[in-house]
């Protein structure tokens, strides 16, 4: 049992951070562009400089930085990203993203009632203007949101899935799911009285899928999970290296005096002369067996095989490009 307990925590965690990893530095065009539609919208409904003074008040009151020369017709561009996912708007699409394609739950209980789930319940009955739901990536987020929702909650399954919702579910084109409903593929999705897919065969089919992420949310509970700091993340472009097992990775540093990095797919290959840092890492990383000549503590230089990857950053390895030139 624990060791049930133990694998479904691990799942969870998983999951957890590859989403935030997924959504580092987001910054969706859908956010940016309801929010220069709300913009423009409101000089319509209210006075101008009500809304300028509104408007101006309501990005300041949400807690993000707002630049020096702000200005409230160009927010929607100009806001750094810092503080647009201060907003509802940007945590609710965070959220919708998560249940959707990841199975998670991302709790705010900062939002009340205005959480994505009423967000949705609006986009449902149509209270949300058309325009907003125009961004493509935007509408296979809410469609599959709604699709796994269907699968999740017993109460949806009287309703069917559209092809649009298993479609943005799955990730595939519409064209395959419209293939799979075919007669001559067998009848591997069923569809009901009114035309659209049953919960069991999208399920069973979904669940076929390699890389099909099920619902994990309900074993969220009483799991310490929170957003990675900024901390957590490497600062610049990762950049995956080869390490020997003391610990050295293939760096710029272990050009030869001749001017070459010596490398080699397995043991029992001729070592290859390659003068570009980065060639020689992209051979590497495609070789079976990567080996490299090093220099050990007396400065005698040995080819010696990769025990394992690790990451470091673009910056860091250009930085070291630098000193090696000089």
């Amino acid at each position: 049992m624990n060791d049930n307990l133990d694998g479904a925590r691990t799942e969870v965690e998983k999951c957890w951070r590859e989403f935030w990893d997924d959504h580092k530095d987001f910054d969706p065009p859908w956010v940016r562009g309801v929010l220069h539609d709300v913009v423009e919208l409101l000089p319509f409904l209210f006075p101008f400089e009500a809304v300028r003074e509104g408007v101006t008040t309501m990005y300041r009151e949400s807690e993000g930085e707002l630049p020096p020369d702000f200005d409230w017709t160009s927010a929607d561009e100009d806001l750094p990203i810092s503080s647009v996912e201060k907003l509802p708007i940007y945590r609710n699409y965070l959220a919708v993203r998560a249940y959707a394609f990841y199975g998670l739950k991302l709790e705010d209980a900062d939002l009340g009632v205005h959480d994505w789930d009423a967000f949705h319940e609006n986009e449902d009955l149509g209270m949300l203007p058309p325009s907003w739901l125009q961004d493509k990536e935007a509408k296979r987020a809410f469609a599959a949101a709604r699709a796994r929702q269907k699968l999740d909650h017993p109460e949806w399954h009287r309703i069917g899935l559209s092809v649009e919702e298993l479609a943005a579910l799955a990730a595939v084109s519409r064209k395959s799911i419209m293939n799979l409903l075919a007669p001559k593929s067998g009848g591997i999705l069923k569809t009901r009285a009114d035309g659209s897919i049953s919960v069991e065969s999208a399920r069973q089919w979904l669940e076929a899928r390699p890389d099909f992420r099920p619902s994990i949310w309900h074993l969220q509970e009483d799991l310490p999970l929170r957003r990675p700091d900024q901390t957590d993340f490497i600062d610049g472009d990762p950049v995956w290296v080869p390490v020997t097992k003391e610990g050295d990775w293939f760096s710029p540093e272990h050009m030869l005096p001749d001017g070459y990095f010596h490398v080699a797919c397995t043991k029992y290959k001729q070592e290859k002369m390659i003068d570009d840092y980065w060639d020689a890492l992209k051979f590497l990383s495609r070789a079976a067996s990567p080996r490299w000549r090093c220099p050990d503590e007396a400065g005698r230089w040995y080819p010696r095989p990769a025990s394992g990857w690790d990451r470091k950053t673009r910056q860091e390895i250009e930085s070291l490009l630098e000193q090696t030139d000089e």
